[in-house]
């Protein structure tokens, strides 16, 4: 019996391949010759999805070190939002959320800044400022519109040698 080139190709097929995957992929070999085309090659290429508004894709634990941590990548064009809740120690009498230092006897009196350090959350090297304005809740959110990189978060503080507990920062896909 003669061996062909079609039958060389068939039997390497099958050495990998069950005998269902290589009549299938046999068939679609001889409708795309029939044809003159590849299926493949003329699929509709598919559209990156857009996120879906509300939907969390991260939760990010900020430490009291001052260390950087990071967001996923954020898809370019895409709006996000952050949301930061909790709050630091820092000593035994001071606590920090994502914008401001205060005292746990007088929650209501925000210390901006210690020894000339803007004190709170840091996104992408920008002061905590663009949380917005303090809040008793603890509870920030911002806006952010991705660029095809992660966002650094880092505590700011003039001293992280007495800091305890971390700040928690959520990423939702925005509108």
């Amino acid at each position: 019996m003669e061996t062909t080139t079609f039958d060389r190709t068939v039997k390497t097929l099958a050495a990998d391949l069950s005998r269902r995957g290589v009549l299938r992929g046999v068939a679609a070999g001889l409708v795309a010759a029939a044809t003159g085309t590849m299926a493949v090659a003329d699929a509709p290429a598919r559209k990156k999805r857009r996120c879906r508004p509300g939907k969390s894709i991260a939760f990010i634990t900020v430490p009291a070190t001052g260390a950087l941590v990071f967001t996923p990548v954020l898809r370019k064009g895409q709006t996000y939002v952050l949301h930061a809740t909790g709050f630091w120690a820092t000593d035994g009498t001071f606590f920090n959320d994502a914008f401001a230092r205060f005292a746990a006897k007088n929650p209501g009196q925000p210390i901006l800044f210690d020894q000339g350090v803007r004190l709170g959350l840091a996104v992408d090297g920008l002061p905590p400022d663009l949380w917005g304005t303090y809040k008793t809740s603890h509870a920030y959110g911002m806006a952010v519109v991705g660029r095809g990189r992660a966002l650094s978060l880092q505590f700011l503080d003039s001293a992280y040698g007495d800091n305890s507990r971390l700040l928690n920062v959520e990423v939702v896909c925005g509108r």
